[in-house]
C-alpha cells in the first residue's frame, strides 16, 4: 500500500488492535453489498449506522449522516476546495503538522495536534536532517495537474532562497539552489 492507503490501513490497523470493530472502505467504488448494507440500514432505522467515520485527506459528504461523529485527517498541501468546504461540518480534526494545526485552528476549526510517524524511521539508523525537506510529486491528472501540489511547492521554495533546501521526486522544473529535482 502507498500514501492515503497505507494510513488507512494504520489508523485501522490500530483501532483493530484496540479492539474496535473496524469497517474500512475504498470511498471510491465500495463494494454493491456494503453500498446497500448501508442504504438500507439508515433508510429503517434513519438514524447514525456506525460510531465514527474517519476521512483520510479528502471526504464524501453523502456519508456524513451514517456516523454519530465525523474525523478529518487533512494532508493541508492536497486539501481540496470540495473538502475544504465541509471543513465545519466535522467534530475534530486531526493534524498530523504543527502548520495544519496553525493554519486550521486559526480557522476557528475543532483541531487535535496526533503527528505522524513511520515504519522507516525504524528501519535505519540515520539521523533525521531536520533542516532539510522532501516531496515527492503525486499522481499526475489528466492535463498534467499534481494532486500533491508541486507546482505551489516549487514556486514557493523558488521565491524563498533563504529556505533549507526541499529534495523534490517527480518534479520536472530545473533545479536551483535550495531546490534539487
Amino acid at each position: 500500500a502507498h500514501g492515503l492507503a497505507k494510513d488507512g490501513c494504520l489508523i485501522a490497523d490500530v483501532l483493530r488492535g484496540s479492539e474496535y470493530q473496524v469497517i474500512q472502505s475504498d470511498l471510491v467504488s465500495p463494494p454493491l453489498s456494503l453500498r446497500l448494507k448501508r442504504k438500507l440500514h439508515y433508510t429503517i432505522r434513519r438514524r447514525p449506522i456506525y460510531d465514527i467515520n474517519i476521512h483520510v485527506e479528502s471526504c464524501v459528504p453523502s456519508l456524513f449522516h451514517l456516523a454519530r461523529r465525523n474525523i478529518l485527517l487533512p494532508n493541508l498541501e492536497a486539501l481540496r476546495p470540495e473538502t475544504a468546504k465541509h471543513l465545519d461540518a466535522f467534530d475534530a480534526i486531526f493534524c498530523k503538522t504543527h502548520e495544519a494545526y496553525s493554519v486550521l485552528h486559526n480557522k476557528g476549526l475543532p483541531v487535535s495536534m496526533v503527528g505522524f510517524s513511520t515504519p522507516a524511521r525504524e528501519r535505519n539508523n540515520r539521523i533525521p536532517n531536520w533542516r532539510s525537506f522532501f516531496h515527492a510529486s503525486g499522481v499526475r491528472m489528466p492535463g498534467g495537474v499534481s494532486v500533491k501540489g508541486t507546482e505551489t511547492i516549487y514556486h514557493v521554495w523558488k521565491s524563498r532562497p533563504d529556505w533549507p533546501a526541499v529534495t523534490m521526486t517527480g518534479c520536472d522544473y530545473p533545479s536551483r539552489p535550495n531546490i534539487i529535482c
